[in-house]
């Protein structure tokens, strides 16, 4: 899947990347780290997730 990053997401994609995060490259992003970027979401990311591998599951 591929996402543009805006100025304001650059922003966030440097941050990111000086906390190890993630790598971002000219457009590109790598994560680098899944448990770091996970301890920063909210709680959505845990609903979205166990809903998409329940589809996933009965697929």
């Amino acid at each position: 899947m591929s996402y543009r990053v805006t100025v304001g997401g650059g922003l966030v994609a440097g941050a990111l990347q000086h906390a190890g995060i993630i790598r971002y490259s000219r457009g590109q992003v790598e994560i680098t780290r899944v448990d770091g970027l996970t301890e920063l979401t909210c709680e959505c990311y845990a609903a979205n997730k166990s809903h998409a591998e329940a589809l996933n599951r009965h697929g």
